[in-house]
């Protein structure tokens, strides 16, 4: 008799810490949409969003990054170098009189030929490796501004779906709740079913972190805040599948 006394009182403890864990969720979930929404209304209000397309990215990228423009610059100095190299010096105009007549001679400077070839040679060799290393700055900097671009775009349909799963998964405590106040259900029924909105709550916030994360870090090479950033819309890329055609006995499997 005490046994069964203790289990009743074990299934009632059990049975209050779900609902309350899951009331709990419930309302974390809409303070965190609630707060989400809150700070996108604030944003818009105050500063206007800047769209950028991935070609737009790519430039801003480019003209900010303080290695390409140092690159830039040593780029300009040794073409200078090399046209140096390349000039010979001017000759030099001498005026003069004699026996009451104007004389004008002009003195020639005609330099080493081994010599101003090797200069030459060796401007157009540091010219040629600053601009290999200018170039391959620009093409490293390109593919991770794309990269970057691709990889929110993809978080972005990521986060979509994992907010649509844990909406599914509230709908469907909410409902093993309706059944447990009915008699429909018992209480060890309404664990797995809160264990799997849980899950996809964690899942939800893991996927809003990725994405955080991400569009700094190209907020961050296009120099721009991170709430104006707007990536332009791409019609191409592959929507996530709708989960809204999923029946309650799916989501539990």
């Amino acid at each position: 008799m005490c046994h069964c006394y203790s289990h009743h009182t074990a299934l009632t403890v059990v049975a209050m810490w779900v609902l309350l864990t899951s009331t709990g969720g419930l309302a974390t979930d809409a303070a965190w949409s609630g707060g989400v929404t809150g700070v996108a209304a604030e944003s818009g209000h105050a500063i206007s969003p800047i769209v950028l397309t991935v070609r737009d990215a790519v430039d801003r990228a480019l003209a900010c990054d303080e290695r390409i423009a140092a690159a830039q610059d040593a780029l300009l100095e040794a073409e200078r170098e090399e046209v140096c190299a390349r000039q010979l010096r001017d000759p030099e105009l001498r005026p003069s009189q004699s026996n009451e007549r104007n004389q004008v001679s002009a003195r020639l400077y005609v330099p080493n030929p081994w010599a101003r070839a090797h200069r030459v040679d060796a401007a157009a060799f540091a010219g040629n490796a600053i601009s290999a290393e200018l170039e391959r700055a620009v093409w490293l900097l390109e593919i991770r501004v794309c990269r970057s671009f691709a990889e929110i775009d993809f978080l972005d349909c990521d986060l979509a779906a994992v907010e649509e799963l844990a909406e599914l998964r509230r709908k469907a405590l909410e409902l093993t709740r309706q059944r447990l106040g009915g008699g429909q259900a018992a209480t060890p029924d309404l664990l797995p079913v809160s264990g799997r909105y849980l899950t996809a709550l964690s899942e939800r916030d893991q996927a809003e972190q990725k994405r955080s994360t991400a569009r700094r870090q190209l907020a961050a090479m296009v120099m721009l805040p991170v709430h104006q950033l707007t990536l332009a819309a791409d019609d191409e890329h592959n929507v996530p599948a709708d989960l809204t055609g999923l029946c309650l006995p799916d989501l539990e499997q």
